[in-house]
């Protein structure tokens, strides 16, 4: 039951902040890409990366605590079904090529994201590791 209450408590935070991020003006006011859902997807591919491989690196964080943060907070900040209404807009409204520009953007830099999670993510535990 604990552990619920953690992703509980992470969702509410990460859908509080995915909502400030569809509010920010320059975002949600693009006409030709929806960069509001671009901007919160990617940075979630980022830290889900940077924390699930400091979290293996033996980084010590609680089980609860992982859950919040990655099942938690960035599955409410991150969200796969509007990045797929967006597209099914984009192809109603027969704008392919945007379409076409957003799933790529979306998917190729999403695993660019996640892999400079895992850079990072080796950079910061081989200066802890120095550390200690």
């Amino acid at each position: 039951m604990k552990r619920v209450i953690y992703i509980f408590m992470g969702g509410f935070c990460g859908a509080l902040l995915r909502n400030l991020f569809f509010n920010i003006s320059f975002l949600a006011n693009s006409q030709t890409m929806p960069l509001n859902t671009i901007a919160v997807n990617l940075m979630g591919c980022f830290f889900l990366s940077l924390i699930v491989h400091l979290a293996e690196k033996s980084i010590k964080i609680s089980d609860d605590f992982h859950a919040a943060i990655t099942t938690g907070f960035l599955g409410a900040f991150t969200t796969f079904s509007t990045f797929s209404k967006n597209i099914g807009d984009l192809i109603h409204s027969f704008n392919f090529l945007q379409a076409g520009a957003y799933i790529i953007v979306s998917l190729l830099g999403g695993l660019i994201l996640v892999y400079l999670g895992y850079i990072c993510s080796n950079i910061i535990y081989s200066k802890l590791e120095k550390k200690i």
